[in-house]
């Protein structure tokens, strides 16, 4: 299985450590002391909506395993959380947010004070996602090379945190950290990459703050041109909505199966995913399940947009998405 990573040159392990970690220190510096009038807000506004308790120190394991506290905004709900998760990470369709904790993990605002955890030495900016000892110790033995990521400082960014979703499989993570900790760091590619997500970031934090109906009135309502294909229908149809389990297509006659759920890109190139569609509970949806973790990792990427760097899929005047013709590859096909 080959993932398709934008930045190939970011690299975790770094040829001169002083130098590297001198630079982590100084962008740190840079970036706490923009973010900081963003972070005063965040705080005080969870402090009218959730009361004391603004911060989450959380236990983490770093490079050589070494423990720490890392730093975020808290997000959910402590009793809650501790119990869902002492033993896993959080479910997806976990409802234990607090009252802003769901807009600012979508947002990624959440891991705005992990500056610190850089700036005392926990983390650098670039590395893999940090995780607790008793994920380590789940995941270690089942998924090969996973121990790879503590030979360096865990990351505040990473190619694992910029193109998955919090719900991607733990073996497509560790594949796309191994093969980044082998790569040497390469600053200007690295400092790229930084700009890139913090542009994504503040796009993804206008998009949330601006009222559907606003971007409709302006003419912006647009679709992902999305598609459902496979050997049970004479031609591909439309997907007019998708959520991460469900989907709805009009007037296709689908029966339960196998089907390929297609992306396109803006280059003209498919994303596909295979998918076990069966009926839903209204007329003209559908509840599926992605066959692999390929699949779920394109379904929550390209067609949920559920990263921080969006992917350059082609979008479509929704009311005109039933005009679209598209031949596709059989089931289990992948662009």
């Amino acid at each position: 299985m080959q993932l398709v990573i934008f930045m190939r040159a970011i690299g975790f392990r770094p040829v001169y450590p002083r130098t590297y970690r001198a630079y982590n220190v100084v962008v740190s510096v840079l970036l706490l002391a923009v973010s900081l009038p963003t972070m005063v807000v965040i705080a005080l506004a969870m402090l009218a909506t959730q009361g004391p308790g603004v911060l989450y120190r959380g236990d983490r394991i770093g490079r050589g395993h070494r423990p720490f506290k890392i730093l975020k905004f808290r997000t959910l709900c402590s009793g809650r959380a501790a119990n869902l998760t002492k033993d896993r990470t959080l479910p997806a369709d976990a409802d234990i947010f607090t009252p802003l904790g769901r807009f600012l993990r979508d947002t990624r605002l959440d891991e705005l004070p992990q500056l610190v955890n850089v700036i005392r030495g926990d983390m650098n900016i670039c590395g893999p996602r940090p995780v607790r000892a008793v994920i380590r110790n789940l995941h270690v033995s089942a998924i090969p090379g996973y121990d790879d990521r503590f030979q360096v400082r865990p990351g505040l960014l990473g190619p694992t945190q910029a193109y998955f979703g919090h719900g991607a499989s733990k073996r497509l993570r560790a594949k796309m950290n191994s093969i980044a900790v082998r790569r040497p760091v390469d600053m200007i590619a690295e400092l790229s990459f930084v700009v890139c997500v913090i542009g994504a970031m503040v796009s993804k934090l206008v998009a949330s703050l601006v009222p559907g109906r606003l971007m409709s009135a302006f003419g912006v309502t647009r679709s992902r041109d999305i598609w459902l294909g496979g050997n049970q229908l004479a031609a591909s149809v439309a997907v007019h909505w998708i959520s991460s389990q469900e989907l709805r297509i009009v007037g296709s006659g689908v029966v339960p199966g196998l089907y390929a759920i297609a992306i396109r890109m803006r280059s003209g190139g498919l994303r596909v995913a295979q998918v076990e569609l069966w009926p839903g509970d209204e007329h003209d949806t559908y509840r599926f399940e992605a066959a692999n973790d390929y699949g779920a990792y394109v379904i929550e990427r390209y067609a949920l947009g559920k990263a921080v760097l969006p992917p350059p899929v082609n979008v479509v005047q929704s009311r005109t998405m039933s005009s679209y013709t598209l031949t596709m590859p059989e089931s289990g096909a992948r662009a």
